[in-house]
């Protein structure tokens, strides 16, 4: 079952904020991080229950990993 991701307007807008500050230092690096963001959302969206439970009542945790072969 596939979910929706929704965002918060607080959450989207710090978002777009720290893919423009990264940006003003490194376009492609803003570029990546933004790839692998939805890459993350996209698998949380079909497999929501990946990851680990978290102290927070609902709530699990998901290591975003690199991938080292993009440097």
């Amino acid at each position: 079952m596939k979910l929706t991701i929704v965002w918060s307007l607080q959450a989207r807008n710090q978002y777009i904020a720290s893919l423009a500050h990264i940006s003003t230092d490194d376009p492609q690096t803003a570029a990546l991080v933004d790839k692998r963001v939805g890459k993350s959302l996209q698998l949380l969206s079909e497999f929501p229950d990946m990851g680990l439970p978290a102290p927070a009542a609902g709530v699990r945790t998901y290591p975003a990993s690199q991938d080292r072969s993009q440097f």
